[in-house]
């Protein structure tokens, strides 16, 4: 079972920017959050069920979170404007919306987020293209019409996504989808 916290929820949890971790492994306890990682691990391995292991998780997280800082609640507001500004207005959006300089806008995704404004962009352009081709009945999508839809420059552009964010080529992603193999990307209404 894996855990992927989205956007803002690793600083909620541990209140350490994800970048200064980047490459490092660290003992989860060491980071001084609320809960003991070492008490979970020892409730996960007793438990009956992928469902018990998930509301053990989802209990243990909301036990630990710390409230939104007003700089990140901010943010995480204006997260809509990166959908619809492209993705160099989008910054310039955000840090008008928020009456920041880009500079001090990029910080804070950096730090609360652990990702560039742009890479989210790249991000929601593609969970969205994602969620379309789930929608879509016909066996093979109008993968022309979706790039052209969502700003890829052209099918290679495409894959490389495909490829960044589920490891795989997108004829192999739709294979499962159609099979309704499980595939692990975030839903969140923050994101549409």
């Amino acid at each position: 079972m894996a855990v992927t916290l989205t956007l803002s929820g690793f600083y909620q949890l541990f209140q350490v920017p994800a970048e200064h971790l980047r490459g490092r492994f660290i003992d989860p306890d060491a980071l001084g959050t609320a809960g003991s990682f070492a008490q979970l691990w020892e409730r996960l391995q007793v438990a009956s069920s992928p469902a018990q292991m998930g509301q053990l998780l989802a209990a243990f997280y909301q036990s630990c979170v710390q409230p939104l800082p007003a700089p990140q609640a901010e943010l995480l507001g204006h997260l809509p404007l990166l959908t619809h500004a492209g993705p160099l207005g989008a910054l310039k959006a955000i840090a008008a919306a928020s009456r920041l300089s880009e500079r001090a806008v990029q910080v804070r995704f950096r730090k609360y987020f652990g990702f560039s404004a742009k890479e989210a962009t790249r991000f929601l352009r593609f969970r969205r293209l994602l969620a379309e081709v789930q929608r879509t009945p016909a066996p093979q999508p109008d993968w022309q019409a979706l790039l052209e839809r969502y700003g890829y420059y052209d099918q290679s552009h495409l894959i490389h996504d495909f490829t960044h964010f589920l490891q795989q080529p997108p004829n192999k992603v739709l294979a499962q989808l159609r099979t309704q193999e499980v595939i692990c990307f975030t839903f969140s209404s923050l994101l549409d």
